[in-house]
């Protein structure tokens, strides 16, 4: 399954982990470490990384990316054509493709799920960006299925051939779809179906036996609910577990022995991904972005990539891939420097008045709540020594520390002052959907952070086919971002990976790993 919007990162899960009991595992089973329970299974609800995963394994597209090329090639749809005015996608469906039940996957079926997403009740304001532009989703016959745009996008074959697709059959009874009893255990098209979900403890996929493709190489892929990595890590080197995601400390220190290395891929790559602290707009402390460029200058964010992970990050300026080709690297991260952030606040009237060591301004002290998710160490070690550094400047930090599904609740709601998430995100994105004004109310623009300017750019990029005067327009939006500071940009850290020597064909491609072609030692 294609991903084509941005998922919040749950920041235990940048890539696959897994732990399981060696006694008790079929060889053949694959255990999957999740530090939480997704928010839902449903993927046109979802918004976070953890239920994206899984979504994967359960989901095909119409078209899926080349793991290589990145090029855009048949899943679903046998074969796609494109009008000469760039407004007309034709899909041409398999006509073996089969929902996990065995009823037929049809057009209906798309034409079902669009209308699911445009529905003014339906939850999803995140996907609903894409779509907005579409005049018609028609099925004109069970295996062949139409898109009308209105307008030409940049992203149009992307954006049709990847929309999440469930079953009319399944969903379409006319029960509340936010709420439907079947969000838990949709029925997919994929090489896995849904068996079981013990919340707070497991989900349990097995193979689709109506699935078309080649037989997936895991009978059973069991994703087991543990927030501790360390746990995880203890299980991995005594051979009760497959890969893991290491956290940087352990790649540095723990995994560089004979014997490891003997027993273990080290495997290390980057994906689009980055770490930010969001400063919600709408409080007096960060409405200014001069304010904004001040706290940043307060948070020296390279020893923080040098002393908690180890060198394993790359900073970042703006919302956009470090390592890509829209990344303007000219624009140097802005500098560590405490007393040029103090000139800042005092020019805005921030003065410690009373000599209790915070600043204040008419009466109120400058005291905030820094959020973050309890699973993540990092974002506990960050949260810590940030409360201390800007203790330093006379601002006061308070620490939540809240569950995974309480804190993606707090952040839908804004009802936040400052905290630390990432953004997984596809190698192109559509800034539309985290950055434009529009989305302040329903949809990512958590920050409520709105700029016409940047707004003009967006509407204006998404219209442009031409890649390389797309990228001059990145140019313009990365400028603005850098200049605003509507985020503290952090870093893009490194995916680290550690997989068991038992199984072959083990290979890195642009977009990661590929369970599916990994090869099962039976010696």
């Amino acid at each position: 399954m294609n991903k084509f919007y941005q998922c919040l990162i749950c920041l235990l899960c940048l890539a696959l982990t897994a732990a399981c009991s060696n006694a008790d595992r079929n060889p053949d089973d694959f255990v999957v470490q999740i530090s939480a329970d997704p928010d839902t299974m449903n993927p046109i609800l979802s918004k976070d990384s953890i239920s994206s995963s899984i979504a994967s394994y359960m989901f095909d597209s119409l078209l899926d990316r080349d793991k290589d090329t990145l090029e855009m090639i048949p899943e679903l749809a046998e074969k796609y054509e494109i009008s000469q005015d760039g407004l007309v996608y034709r899909y041409y469906l398999r006509k073996d493709a089969k929902w996990s039940d065995g009823s037929p996957f049809t057009a209906d079926d798309v034409v079902f799920s669009f209308e699911t997403i445009m529905n003014p009740k339906t939850a999803c304001a995140h996907l609903k960006v894409y779509y907005a532009d579409i005049k018609s989703v028609k099925a004109v016959t069970p295996h062949i299925v139409e898109y009308v745009f209105s307008k030409r996008y940049f992203k149009a074959l992307e954006v049709s051939s990847s929309m999440p697709v469930l079953s009319r059959k399944q969903f379409g009874d006319g029960a509340d779809f936010n709420t439907h009893k079947e969000n838990r255990m949709p029925m997919g098209t994929g090489p896995y179906l849904l068996k079981r979900w013990d919340t707070g403890r497991r989900l349990v996929l097995i193979r689709n036996p109506y699935y078309y493709g080649k037989k997936p190489p895991f009978s059973e892929i069991i994703f087991k609910i543990i927030p501790d990595n360390s746990i995880a890590f203890q299980l991995l080197k005594k051979g009760e577990v497959d890969i893991i995601n290491l956290r940087p400390i352990q790649w540095k220190r723990q995994t560089d022995s004979e014997k490891f290395n003997k027993n273990f891929y080290k495997i290390k790559y980057f994906q689009p991904n980055y770490r930010y602290i969001a400063w919600n707009h709408k409080k007096d402390f960060f409405a200014d972005k001069e304010m904004r460029k001040a706290l940043t200058m307060l948070i020296n964010r390279q020893q923080i990539i040098d002393k908690l992970l180890f060198g394993q990050a790359v900073e970042v300026t703006a919302s956009f891939y470090v390592k890509g080709p829209d990344y303007d690297s000219s624009l140097q991260p802005y500098p560590y420097d405490p007393e040029k952030a103090k000139k800042i606040f005092e020019s805005k009237g921030w003065k410690d008045t009373d000599g209790d060591g915070i600043l204040d301004k008419n009466g109120k002290k400058f005291s905030f709540s820094f959020m973050y998710a309890a699973h993540s160490k990092m974002s506990e070690r960050f949260a810590t020594i940030m409360k201390e550094d800007f203790k330093k400047s006379g601002i006061e930090v308070g620490i939540e520390r809240l569950e995974w599904g309480s804190f993606l609740k707090r952040v839908d709601e804004r009802n936040f002052d400052a905290l630390i998430l990432g953004w997984s995100m596809p190698f192109e994105s559509d800034l539309y959907q985290v950055w434009h004004s529009s989305q302040i109310k329903d949809g990512s623009n958590h920050i409520s952070y709105s700029n016409p300017e940047l707004d003009r750019l967006i509407e204006t990029v998404r219209l442009e086919l031409d890649y390389k005067k797309r990228t001059e327009i990145y140019r313009k939006i990365h400028r603005i971002m850098y200049e605003d500071q509507p985020y503290t940009f952090l870093f893009c850290e490194a995916t680290l990976v550690v997989l068991s020597r038992r199984f072959d064909n083990v290979k890195v491609h642009k977009t990661g790993l590929d369970y599916r072609e990994w090869v099962i030692r039976r010696d």
